[in-house]
């Protein structure tokens, strides 16, 4: 349940869908697990992940896919099979340290293309903070990073079907993720939706891709 004015990021989100649908690029994400919260902080304090998991996200962008127009759904599900690829990340195939919170990170890391390199703090979603990264485009150092921490990293966190497949994608594909305007929601949906934010907290996970 999203919280009042919170909303996912349609632009970035048919930015992919046109990357996948228009030229066949490979998307890959590796998201932190929902909830994880480093050290002794509190959820208030720091916390990678709100909740939302992989199929969410892969229903957001296949959504952003459909309203382009023009696939039907086997074109669908055969993107989300060749084309989309997400899962949390882990370290020897486990997603928990030795005191048992699950992985999150707070970096945003993008690759474009194996050519070109982002590393900072830049949210996808609006927000109002003070963000900051750095750009490398240069193909020599991007190949450096691709083998040194993206390929290690993919490998050990990505497994076909177990963080996201096809069937629970195209059924949330009519799930509304989009919180409710903060003018017009009611007081309880309010309450409601930080309630449920605060069990979120208590279980584990979120992102970093």
């Amino acid at each position: 349940m999203a919280l009042p004015g919170c909303v996912w990021p349609k632009h970035y989100l048919e930015a992919f869908g046109r990357a996948i649908y228009e030229r066949g690029v490979d998307v890959e994400i590796a998201l932190s697990n929902p909830g994880s919260i480093p050290g002794n902080l509190s959820p208030t304090e720091a916390l990678y992940g709100n909740g939302w998991e992989c199929t969410d996200v892969a229903s957001e962008i296949v959504k952003a896919i459909r309203d382009i127009g023009g696939a039907d759904d086997k074109q669908l599900r055969d993107m989300v099979d060749d084309n989309l690829r997400l899962c949390y990340i882990r370290q020897g195939h486990k997603n928990q340290w030795a005191d048992q919170k699950t992985m999150g990170m707070h970096a945003k890391h993008w690759i474009i293309d194996d050519v070109a390199y982002y590393i900072g703090s830049q949210n996808l979603y609006v927000c109002d903070l003070a963000e900051w990264g750095i750009l490398i485009d240069h193909p020599g150092q991007t190949q450096k990073v691709l083998r040194e921490y993206w390929h290690p990293m993919w490998q050990n966190s990505y497994q076909k079907d177990r963080d996201c497949n096809v069937h629970d994608v195209m059924d949330g594909l009519d799930v509304d993720r989009d919180g409710a305007s903060t003018t017009f929601a009611s007081h309880h949906s309010k309450e409601e939706a930080y309630r449920q934010a605060a069990g979120n907290c208590g279980t584990s996970r979120y992102v970093a891709s």
